[in-house]
C-alpha cells in the first residue's frame, strides 16, 4: 500500500501496526473476559488493503461469549450479550465459507453454563474445520455427548478446555473425567499442548452412581508424538491413567498433574519414559491424603537420575526426599514442600553443593504429622532453625527465596485452618491480558455506538 510519500508499505508491517488496537482484558472478577475485537473492526472501513489485512486479524484468532456493557454515541448503556454475538457468528459463517477458511483460533465461554451459548459452541465447532487452537469453557447439562461428539472431530494442536464457564463452578456439565480426556487427546495427532480442568473428587463422592455408568472410553496404540505440554487439574490421576499418559505422550516437555503417594511406583516407572525429554515437573499431592492413616513416608520416590534435562519441580517430600534431588544436576527452579526434618535436610543437600544448577528456590515445611507428641524441640524451635538452616544454604550458594521456608499448620476442622499450605498456581491465569474491562460509561468505544456482530463479512 502507498502511504502519502510514496512508500509502499508491506502488509506484514501494517499488520504490526494493527496488533497495537487489539484490546486485551485481564481476568475480571469472575475470570476471563472472551470478548470480540471491536477495534479492529473499524479498520475494516478504511480502504480495500486494510480491509484484507484486518479481516484475517479478526477472523483468524476468534474470542467470544462474555458480555459486554457500552454506550451509544447518546451516551445510553447498552448490554451486547455473547449469546447474540456467537449466533451471530454462526450465520456469517455458514453463509462465508472463505472467511471460515480464516479461522484459527477460538476461544469460547460465557458467564453462565447457558444451553443455547452451548448449542452455538456445537455448532460453531462443526463449522470451523480448520481451528488448530480450541480454549472452550463451560458446558449446558445434557449437551456433553454432542460436544465431546465434536470435539473429537477436529485435529487440534492447542487444546485447553474445562468443565465449568467463566464464572458457574455448579451448574455446567461435568463433561470429562481423566481417561475421557486422555482418550480424546488421543485423536489429535499434531497436538502439541493440552490444558484441561476437569471433574473432582467431590463429584464422584457426591453422584457414585452417575460416576459408576460413565462409559470406559477405548484407547488405542496411536501417539501423540508432538505432545509437548500437559496440564490436568482438579482431579487426581491413578496409577493407570498415568501409565496411560506415558505410553500416548513419550515426549513430553511440561507435565502438571495431581496424584497420590499409592502412584509413586506408577510415577517413578512413566517418568522415565520421559527422562531425556521432561524439563517442567509439577506434581501435587491432594492435602487430605496428609491427614490419611497412612504411611506416605513409605512412598516410592519418583524423581531418579535419569532425569537429566529437568530444570523446574514442584513436589513434596513423600515424593520427593531431599536426598533425591541431589540426582538433579540441571534442576534450577525448586518449589518444594515437607516436613521441619525435611528442610534440615534440603538445607544440607543445597548447602553441600549437590543440586549445582538451583537459582531459586519456594519451599514449605510443617511439624510432623506422624510424631506431633515426641519429645524434643517445639514447633517454634524447630521452624526457627528449619529457617536459619535454609537461609544459610541459599545465601552460602547465592540461591533466590521466593517465600519463607516455615508455614504453621493447625489442626485439621480447626478454626484458621488451611486447606492447603501449598498455594497452587491457577493454571488458567492469562498472562498476556492487560487490563480489566470495566462495565461504566468509560466503556465507550468508537465504533460500537450502532452495534452489529464484530464478525461480519466487512463489505456491508
Amino acid at each position: 500500500m502507498l502511504v502519502g510519500n510514496g512508500l509502499n508499505v508491506p502488509p506484514e508491517v501494517w499488520e504490526d501496526v494493527f496488533k497495537q488496537c487489539v484490546r486485551v482484558y485481564k481476568d475480571g472478577t469472575f475470570g476471563p473476559v472472551f470478548a470480540p475485537q471491536s477495534r479492529i473492526q473499524l479498520l475494516l472501513l478504511v480502504c480495500r488493503e486494510w480491509h484484507d489485512i484486518a479481516e484475517k486479524m479478526l477472523y483468524t484468532s476468534i474470542s467470544l461469549g462474555s458480555d459486554r456493557v457500552v454506550c451509544d454515541r447518546n451516551g445510553k448503556k447498552k448490554v451486547i450479550y455473547g449469546t447474540d454475538v456467537c449466533k451471530r457468528l454462526c450465520t456469517t459463517l455458514r453463509n462465508n465459507p472463505r472467511l471460515v477458511s480464516l479461522v484459527r483460533e477460538l476461544r469460547l465461554g460465557g458467564f453462565l453454563c447457558n444451553e443455547q451459548e452451548t448449542k452455538n459452541y456445537i455448532r460453531l465447532l462443526g463449522i470451523c474445520k480448520n481451528i488448530e487452537s480450541l480454549d472452550i469453557r463451560g458446558c449446558a447439562r445434557g449437551f456433553a455427548d454432542e460436544l465431546k461428539a465434536a470435539l473429537a472431530k477436529l485435529d487440534l494442536i492447542s487444546l485447553k478446555l474445562s468443565a465449568h464457564s467463566l464464572a458457574d463452578m455448579y451448574t455446567g456439565e461435568r463433561l470429562l473425567v481423566a481417561p475421557e480426556l486422555l482418550s480424546l487427546i488421543q485423536k489429535y495427532p499434531r497436538i502439541e499442548t493440552a490444558d484441561a480442568f476437569l471433574l473432582s473428587e467431590e463429584w464422584r463422592i457426591l453422584m457414585p452412581q452417575r460416576a459408576a455408568m460413565l462409559p470406559q472410553p477405548t484407547m488405542t496404540n496411536a501417539k501423540c508424538l508432538s505432545l509437548r505440554e500437559l496440564s490436568i487439574n482438579n482431579t487426581h490421576l491413578n496409577s493407570s491413567d498415568i501409565r496411560r499418559l506415558a505410553e500416548l505422550a513419550p515426549q513430553v516437555e511440561k507435565l502438571k498433574i495431581m496424584a497420590g503417594p499409592e502412584c509413586n511406583s506408577a510415577l517413578h516407572l512413566s517418568l522415565q519414559t520421559w527422562s531425556s525429554t521432561l524439563k517442567t515437573l509439577d506434581v501435587s499431592i491432594s492435602d487430605k491424603i496428609l491427614y490419611l492413616n497412612v504411611n506416605w513416608r513409605s512412598a516410592i520416590p519418583i524423581v531418579s537420575p535419569t532425569l537429566v534435562e529437568l530444570r523446574e519441580l514442584r513436589i513434596s517430600s513423600p515424593s520427593a526426599p531431599p536426598s533425591a534431588l541431589a540426582c538433579l544436576p540441571k534442576l534450577e527452579k525448586l518449589a518444594y514442600t515437607g516436613e521441619y526434618p525435611d528442610g534440615l535436610e534440603l538445607a544440607q543437600v543445597i548447602q553441600g553443593g549437590k543440586i549445582p544448577g538451583l537459582r531459586e528456590l519456594e519451599a514449605v515445611f510443617i511439624r510432623s504429622l506422624v510424631m506431633v507428641n515426641s519429645v524434643g524441640d517445639s514447633s517454634e524451635e524447630q521452624s526457627a532453625k528449619v529457617a536459619e538452616e535454609i537461609a544459610q544454604a541459599c545465601t552460602l550458594r547465592h540461591v533466590r527465596m521466593r517465600t519463607s521456608p516455615v508455614s504453621k499448620l493447625e489442626e485439621p476442622g480447626s478454626p484458621g485452618s488451611v486447606d492447603n499450605d501449598w498455594p497452587e498456581e491457577d493454571g488458567w491465569d492469562d498472562e498476556d491480558e492487560e487490563g480489566p474491562m470495566e462495565s461504566s460509561s468509560s466503556e465507550s468505544e468508537a465504533g460500537d455506538e450502532d452495534f452489529q456482530c464484530p464478525h461480519h463479512d466487512g463489505h456491508a
